[in-house]
């Protein structure tokens, strides 16, 4: 009314033609309030009455209600008698067109929301504001909150079900004195928004404004805006029916969901935070700020960005994306352009041009004069930001702001927040920059490549300041000086995380801090005992990480410690003795990530972990554990994702059939001493991801009913004592499936003609038998198939190239036979290929030119970043979890599993996996029955690392055009029958480290010792009678000089023919013995299967 009154307002029409509604300035308040004085009755016909007799007067007496029979015209009100005037008789026909602006929008009552609108209704508490600072979602620790007046049945209700009887649902009728309201709702994740007497609440926008989802408990509501918002995404609904379930369902909704919707909540804070035009009358911003945003954009040289900032436009300049006013001023006071990722489909990021380098011209933003809040975050911006003098808070993290840190920021004498972390920052860090901002709150320097010396005792005068933040790059010099002891801040932190290089010791000012909530202090090689008093002294401490130092000792934690609040505790990678406290379940009730890792302790696993109801992953890896996994954490952990137990001793079934591990995703056993036959209890886990359970004693059949875990992507069996047929059909959804090292013996046929998902297929060193299985003809997603040590026999299967994706295929220590066919050619994507140790025959494929791609090493790199991402990505979209990718510790090892191949170069066996395999590239025909000539066509291997073709028949000469391999590594062409000279272009191979051409027919002069060849020893062409010259003793024969002008050359000739004679005379009958022994050792060799099953056993 106010504005509307205002002449100047430009709401306000001049006249009733400029109007596009008109209101009806009826006050239901006013006339209860003069009406019902003195309040007697409430009966509502005397209100209902008025309310018509004077809408009849409006619509006969003024010509505008008729122009639309009252469509255009509406009624504002949000008292909760305000429904009832529509059912008044005399009245239907006036409101049957008129427009209800209501916050008591409820059905039941008459509210049609295709016509009528809901109104937010707010508790103005004196002045407009804007919302509360939210606190972050996982300081909230307060499951649900309401406190009101029991007014109505479903109050009632709520009280009677609630009322002071949970401390995690926290309902109060009168709070309590010294409690804030405010406060508890900034405290608690969901707050109850139960209908009074109307339907609606002041205590949804109050939810709104401060952080905490809102949960509607009402009937017949229909909620503001809905029209435009959909409420499910930032809100839930509890019908009053189920008003005794409301924990229940509360603790239902996953973390993952809550913090969607908490995110959501402070994006559509905007929309329930009351704009009010300033006193001098202008609807937008000012002009000068107005311009000065468009230059600022201008500046960046993108018109891709920043779309609402439209130069056309003469609109308000605070509707635009990022900006924000004061509602009173209209002074821009906030420019928000960070732009993260969100992936949700309501959410929209002002800038769009993420990986550009963008340099801004800070200069423009100096006209905005009242500007408190910068954040720049999450783009590629560089430029100085220093004369801002009213900046509150400075966020330019996440950018590629370069070159010393501005000295100049320390003018911003206002900063309560800092943050320009992730950025490239160098040098030395002033001391007077940090010294001068006194009024620091919050202050991030991380992840930069920062030098010198930071000391604490810069901080020493900053008594506001909570939260320090200091985690150095890889790259950085940075080094922390903590161990002033004359240094003791004024401040009591709350954030603390630091990680420079060796802090030696624990800072000792932490002993004299009792506010903390949140510590880091990882990979600071700090020694010495567990620092205990951190636990004693922070009541409200929910992150403790200590990991990657050199503590030791006994971890000590007292049995009278209670940390409700502690949610995340790491103390891997240390140096821990002795057994795992027996308490710790009930010291950390409330634990979501527990990481022991690494460590050397002994004994069981504490039972008392099963108290751990929240726990989401336990790393309990890389100790001396024995003993079972205990029953209790088995039967009451059923929110956890992550089980890591490997490296250890413990014993017993892997899940047993009592587990209730209902949302299990990741179990990592292997290198354990399990035991038995593979339980059912998997089955209770139905979200299984990736099993690892390799290198334990179970044993028995790989059962088909493994095939109902679904949701199973990664399954590593290997080096146990299975046998049997391996279902594989029932096991199609996989993407690796490692069975290496067990006792099966046949691979059960397909049932069904679904393309299975396999990606990595390793069954090597177990008893298969027969031809290579046809279940594999349509694995078309293949990529490894690692059939190494088998009994495999017949012919490599036509269908071979139907395997389009595969690169890694390793066949060797079988008895396959035939030739190696031309369809093998056709993969042209296989990098590395081993059929060492078969009976092959024929020739070595000229169609070899086919295979390698141009561009390993990138399509390579590319491709395992591919399944890491894709790996990462699966799981943060399957999981309900707050916490960083790094909270799931181990999927390193996934990939490590997942690609790793055994194969032999550099005359010795290795074993490959992750990224260095994917850079591999190699093929290994050795130990066959190979004949004919090695064929030139073999250059076209340009990128090839390794070559083995020795311990076959190949004859003929070395082609010239191996010296075109200029990637190789390793060539081996040793016990052969190839002859002629060694090519002297081979000496251009400059990445060549191993070499043989051992026992061959070869002759001539061995290679210049130059380059790479000046390191290969004898026994790189040891067995070749007529070769010669270094590194070989045989020197190769040269011509003498022609004798000397004038001198007596029949003379000469005389006295040295007896001696040339004996010469010849003597290197013939070597010779002939030589090939004599060569040719009874060859021919007993060749015709022994003893001596080659013996080549066979010193290669593996």
């Amino acid at each position: 009314m106010d504005e509307m009154e205002n002449k100047r307002s430009p709401y306000a029409a001049r006249s009733p033609e400029e109007a596009h509604v008109f209101m009806i300035p009826i006050s239901i308040a006013y006339i209860v309030h003069f009406l019902y004085n003195p309040l007697v009755t409430y009966d509502r016909d005397q209100l209902m009455r008025i309310v018509v007799d004077y809408t009849n007067i409006i619509s006969h007496r003024y010509p505008y209600w008729n122009a639309s029979r009252g469509a255009d015209h509406f009624l504002l009100s949000c008292h909760d008698w305000a429904p009832d005037i529509s059912k008044e008789k005399a009245g239907r026909e006036v409101y049957k067109n008129l427009i209800r602006v209501l916050c008591n929008a409820n059905t039941s009552e008459g509210f049609d929301p295709k016509k009528d609108v809901s109104l937010p209704e707010i508790n103005i508490r004196g002045k407009l504001s804007s919302p509360t600072p939210s606190q972050h979602p996982l300081n909230r620790s307060i499951l649900a909150f309401f406190a009101g007046g029991s007014h109505g049945a479903i109050r009632k209700s709520l009280l009677r079900h609630w009322k002071d009887k949970d401390k995690d649902i926290q309902v109060h009728e009168y709070l309590p004195k010294g409690m804030d309201y405010q406060a508890l709702m900034g405290r608690a994740k969901f707050c109850l928004c139960p209908s009074g007497y109307e339907v609606a609440s002041p205590r949804v926008v109050e939810a709104i404004n401060a952080g905490c989802v809102p949960v509607i408990v009402s009937d017949h509501y229909t909620v503001p805006f809905s029209d435009v918002l959909d409420w499910s995404k930032f809100s839930l609904y509890i019908p009053s029916e189920r008003m005794g379930e409301i924990k229940s369902v509360l603790e239902g909704v996953s973390m993952r969901k809550y913090l969607k919707l908490q995110k959501r909540v402070v994006k559509v804070q905007r929309h329930f935070e009351l704009n009010r035009i300033g006193n001098n009358g202008i609807m937008g911003c000012l002009e000068e700020e107005r311009v000065s945003l468009l230059k600022f954009k201008d500046s960046l040289k993108n018109n891709s960005l920043l779309p609402s900032w439209n130069e056309q436009k003469q609109g308000d300049c605070c509707a635009w994306d990022g900006v924000i006013c004061d509602n009173a001023t209209r002074r821009v006071t906030k420019l928000i352009l960070r732009r993260k990722p969100l992936n949700d489909d309501m959410l929209n990021d002002p800038l769009l041009g993420i990986g550009m380098r963008m340099k801004m011209n800070a200069s423009h933003l100096l006209p905005l004069n009242q500007l408190q809040v910068l954040d720049l975050s999450f783009n590629s911006f560089t430029g100085v930001v220093c004369k801002l003098k009213n900046l509150q808070v400075l966020d330019l993290s996440y950018n590629r702001f370069s070159g010393y840190l501005p000295a100049c920021l320390g003018n911003l004498t206002s900063l309560q927040a800092l943050d320009v972390s992730y950025n490239r920052f160098k040098g030395t860090i002033s001391s007077t920059l940090i010294t001068s901002l006194t009024n620091l709150q919050y202050i991030s320097l991380s992840k930069n490549y920062f030098e010198g010396l930071f000391s604490l005792s810069w901080l020493a005068n900053h008594t506001k300041l909570e939260a320090l933040d200091l985690i150095c790059d890889s790259n950085s010099n940075l080094r922390i000086e903590s161990d002033d002891s004359s240094f003791f801040p004024q401040s009591q932190l709350k954030y603390l995380a630091l990680s420079c290089g060796p802090l030696g010791v624990i800072p000792k000012f932490l002993s004299h801090q009792y506010a903390l909530e949140f510590v880091d202090l990882l990979d600071n090689k700090m020694g010495g005992m567990f620092p205990l008093s951190l636990l004693k002294n922070n009541k409200r401490l929910l992150h403790l990480n200590l990991g990657g130092n050199n503590l030791t000792g006994v971890l000590e934690l007292d049995s009278s410690l209670y940390s409700p609040h502690m949610i995340f505790f790491d103390v891997s990678d240390n140096g821990f003795q002795g057994g795992i406290p027996s308490a710790i379940g009930s010291i950390f009730p409330n634990m979501s990530k527990l990481n022991m890792s690494k460590n050397a302790f002994q004994g069981q696993i504490p039972s008392s972990m099963g108290n751990m109801r929240d726990l989401r992953a336990l790393h309990l890896s890389n100790n001396n554990l024995s003993g079972q996994i205990p029953d209790e954490l088995l039967a009451n952990c059923k929110l956890l994702y992550v089980l890591d137990l490997a490296n250890n001793g413990l014993h017993g079934q892997i899940l047993p059939t009592n587990s209730n591990l209902t949302s299990l995703m990741f179990l990592y056993l292997y290198n354990n001493h399990f035991k038995g036959e593979i339980s059912k209890g998997l089955l209770n886990s139905p979200s299984l991801y990736v099993l690892f359970a390799s290198n334990n004693s179970l044993f028995g059949n790989l059962p088909s009913w493994m095939g109902n875990l679904t949701e199973l992507r990664y399954l590593d069996l290997s080096r146990n004592q299975l046998g049997g047929p391996i279902p594989l059909s029932t096991l199609q959804y996989l993407v690796m499936l490692d069975l290496s090292l067990n006792n099966f013996s046949d691979i059960v046929p397909h049932c069904n003609n679904n393309t299975p998902t396999w990606s990595f297929l390793h069954l090597k060193g177990n008893k298969l038998s027969g031809p290579i299985p046809n279940v594999l003809s349509n694995a078309s997603f293949l990529i490894l198939l690692d059939l190494m040590n088998n009994e495999l026999s017949s012919e490599i299967p036509i269908w071979i190239n139907a395997l389009s994706n595969l690169r890694f295929l390793i066949l060797a220590g079988n008895k396959l036979e035939g030739p190696i066919p031309p369809t093998l050619c056709q993969l042209q994507k296989l990098t590395l290929l081993d059929l060492a140790h078969n009976n092959f025959s024929g020739g070595v494929p000229s169609c070899f030119n086919n295979m390698a791609p141009e561009s390993i090493d990138e399509t390579f790199t590319m491709d395992v970043s591919f399944y890491a991402v894709t790996l990462l990505d699966s799981l943060m979209e399957n999981l309900d979890t707050p916490f960083h990718p790094q909270f799931f510790y181990g999927l390193s090892e996934t990939m490590s599993y997942m690609v790793q191949v055994q194969f032999r170069t550099k005359f010795r066996s290795e074993l490959y996996k992750g990224k260095i395999l994917f850079l591999m590239s190699g093929i290994d025909l050795s130990c066959n029955n190979l004949t004919g000539k090695i064929p030139s066509e073999i250059r076209y291997l340009g990128n090839i690392h390794s070559l083995n073709l020795s311990h076959n028949v190949l004859s003929g000469t070395i082609p010239e055009s191996l010296s075109q391999l200029r990637e190789i590594e390793s060539l081996d062409l040793s016990h052969n029958r190839l002859s002629g000279n060694i090519p002297w272009e081979m000496k251009e191979l400059y990445r060549l480290s191993t070499f043989s051409v051992a026992y061959n027919n070869l002759s001539g002069s061995t290679p210049l010792m130059v380059n790479q060849f000046a390191t290969f020893e004898k026994r790189s062409y040891e067995g070749n009678p007529f070769l010669c010259g270094p590194p070989l003793d045989l020197r190769c024969f040269v011509p003498p000089p022609p004798a000397p002008a004038g001198s007596d050359s029949s003379s000469l000739i005389e006295d040295d023919g007896f001696k040339e004679a004996f010469l010849w005379s003597s290197i013939g009958s070597f010779v002939i013995a030589f090939l004599g022994v060569i040719a009874y050792l060859y021919l007993t060799y060749y015709f022994s299967p003893y001596n080659k099953r013996l080549w066979f056993w010193i290669r593996w």
